[in-house]
């Protein structure tokens, strides 16, 4: 079993173990990529042929990734990965979301995923920062996703709010935490963050104990890198750690 370090912003790195990775997604997206040929042709080209690829694995495996549902028991707004197809894409988000439904008999966990491109020139867009702050994201990304922050938290009394995303998607959500401020993000119940490239720094305005950093040891995306492993995509063994920890919360 895997060693990996899931670091909570309070506390620091603890190391715990791996559950045994799940035959059936996570090995069609490890056969996609490693069955993947060499090539010289632009790299949005990869991008949008992985998307592709990723959709064809979730529509086979009957997994949604598009959810753009209203207000739930609980409401989880959620950023995917890099080339990952739909709004919620396919490696960490549809899982994470089973895995909270299932913990939850009896309440309603709706999911609302960010529609922007996710693609290599959102990626290149980023800008390197100064400080702990290694990027910094422009408008297109991060407005939109702090304002389906601001509606569910608006728009959801009674509702659980969970703020969630992956690779990519936790950069956003850090960047979108900063625009937030206290005033929205102390109302969010618990931030679950997967392959975080920002994993060293806390998320802001929002107690550090509601917050889950999920990141293999071996991830290099974790460590500020751009190199993508099998690592950074087999974060489904942790989706159930991850719905035991916003249970926690709520």
């Amino acid at each position: 079993m895997r060693a990996l370090t899931m670091m909570l912003t309070l506390t620091g790195a603890t190391l715990v173990t791996a559950d045994e990775p799940k035959p059936n997604l996570v090995n069609k997206l490890a056969d996609f990529f490693l069955d993947l040929p060499q090539f010289d042709y632009p790299v949005a080209g990869v991008c949008a042929l992985g998307a592709r690829r990723q959709q064809q694995t979730a529509d086979a495996s009957r997994i949604k990734t598009t959810r753009s549902e209203s207000c739930g028991d609980v409401t989880v707004v959620f950023a995917r990965g890099s080339c990952e197809p739909g709004n919620v894409g396919v490696s960490a988000g549809p899982p994470f979301f089973d895995a909270l439904q299932a913990a939850l008999p009896g309440r309603r966990v709706a999911v609302s995923g960010l529609k922007y491109g996710a693609d290599f020139k959102e990626f290149l867009a980023a800008q390197k920062g100064s400080g702990d702050q290694l990027f910094v994201f422009p408008p297109f990304s991060i407005r939109p996703f702090a304002a389906m922050i601001r509606a569910a938290v608006d728009n959801c009394k009674g509702s659980r709010i969970v703020v969630g995303g992956y690779s990519l998607g936790a950069r956003i959500v850090h960047e979108a935490a900063d625009e937030l401020g206290d005033s929205y993000m102390s109302k969010i119940s618990a931030v679950v963050l997967f392959g975080d490239p920002y994993s060293k720094s806390a998320v802001s305005s929002i107690n550090p104990s509601r917050v889950l950093i999920v990141c293999h040891d071996d991830d290099n995306i974790c460590k500020g890198g751009q190199l993508i492993s099998m690592s950074h995509l087999t974060y489904s063994q942790q989706a159930a750690a991850a719905a035991n920890f916003v249970v926690s919360r709520l």
